[in-house]
């Protein structure tokens, strides 16, 4: 979630890394000092930063590359969705590796308060390019239709208005908005193919769902889990196959603590 400065501005929140206290409150300092930024966590290992990243999901981390435990380059190696990455240390040879895995800016020790603030400025940039190419896609999801062929005609729906999929033999039957039905003559890997995942993710052969429409997952006794969406009092109930393949899905791409 968005803090805000005075101004309205969204502030940025950042986690701090480095294993050398003095250095790490050097950066906390700077951190601090700017009222674009908000300190939402600090680490001091390759280990702890990865399972802070992990939990805070921030903006950005401002990261040494020499510590104990790993390399910093691997903590965010493999990561899906990465943050931004700072990197702040004392050995300039780092630069060439820092810049092939795309960081931002590179700042050496001890910081110079004005090299900060422009990597600020440019870490301004860089995330708020990335929320208008993710704002330029969910418009795009929301205006895109898709084209049902029944019996006798063809309907056309607005992707973004499909909560859940479900086979009907070789049909595919749409629930839509305030629980609204349509029954496609298209099967269900046909719907698979046509439509983007994410937020669409088939959980078996028989399920389909859009999570961008999810607002609640409730795992119930045994292997059943139910799932409900924005407009829908009724919780849907998920078989086995389709409450596994959910759970896993969730696990690799969900936060912990926003998938409980």
């Amino acid at each position: 979630m968005c803090h805000l400065r005075v101004d309205g501005a969204a502030m940025l929140r950042v986690v701090a890394v480095d294993d050398e206290p003095s250095a790490l409150a050097d950066i906390i300092s700077h951190i601090e000092g700017d009222s674009r930024l908000k300190l939402v966590g600090r680490a001091g290992s390759a280990a702890a930063a990865r399972r802070l990243i992990g939990a805070e999901r921030p903006d950005a981390v401002f990261l040494d590359i020499e510590m104990p435990g790993g390399n910093g380059f691997s903590i965010i190696d493999g990561m899906e969705n990465a943050p931004k990455i700072v990197c702040v240390t004392a050995h300039a040879g780092h630069a060439i590796e820092a810049f092939q895995i795309s960081v931002i800016d590179f700042l050496l020790k001890p910081i110079v308060p004005s090299r900060f603030t422009m990597a600020v400025g440019r870490l301004e940039k860089a995330v708020a390019l990335d929320q208008l190419i993710r704002d330029v896609a969910r418009r795009s999801l929301q205006e895109t239709t898709i084209t049902l062929s029944g019996h006798h005609e063809k309907q056309l729906v607005r992707m973004n208005e499909v909560r859940l999929l479900l086979a009907e033999g070789d049909y595919t039957r749409l629930y839509l908005a305030k629980s609204t039905s349509v029954l496609s003559g298209q099967s269900l890997g046909h719907m698979e193919q046509m439509l983007p995942s994410p937020p669409f993710v088939r959980l078996s052969r028989s399920v389909m769902i859009n999570l961008g429409r999810v607002v609640a997952v409730r795992s119930l006794k045994a292997t059943k889990v139910t799932v409900r969406f924005d407009d829908r009092e009724e919780p849907f109930l998920l078989g086995r196959a389709a409450a596994t393949k959910l759970k896993q899905y969730l696990t690799q791409h969900v936060p912990e603590k926003c998938a409980r």
